[in-house]
C-alpha cells in the first residue's frame, strides 16, 4: 500500500508542482490556487504515510525491528503475520514447523 501511495501521490505531486513551476502556462489564478492546495495536501498525506510506515516497521509491531536487524523471525511471529508463507514453506520442504 505504501508503494502505491508513493507512486500515485508522487505522480500527482509532480504534475501539480509542474503547474506551480510554470505559472500561467495553461492555467489561470483559480487553477493555480487549486494546484497549490492539491500539492500541499498530497505532500502532507504522503509524509504521514511514510511516518506511519516507519513507525509500524520499527517500534509499532513487536518483533519487526529485530526481524530487520537479524533477517529472520521466530515461527510464532511468522505464523501470526505471514501464515500463507509459512504454509508454502512447509509444503515446499515437506516439514511441518513445530511451535
Amino acid at each position: 500500500m505504501v508503494f502505491w501511495v508513493v507512486v500515485g501521490f508522487g505522480g500527482l505531486i509532480a504534475v501539480s508542482g509542474f503547474l506551480l513551476l510554470f505559472p500561467f502556462f495553461g492555467t489561470n489564478i483559480w487553477q493555480m490556487q487549486i494546484a497549490q492546495m492539491v500539492h500541499g495536501i498530497l505532500a502532507l498525506t504522503m509524509m504521514a504515510a511514510m511516518l506511519a510506515h516507519i513507525y509500524i516497521g520499527t517500534v509499532g509491531m513487536e518483533g519487526a525491528f529485530d526481524a530487520m536487524g537479524k533477517g529472520s523471525v521466530d515461527l510464532k511471529w511468522a505464523k501470526e503475520h505471514h501464515d500463507l508463507w509459512v504454509a508454502q514453506e512447509e509444503a515446499r520442504t515437506g516439514k511441518v514447523a513445530a511451535e
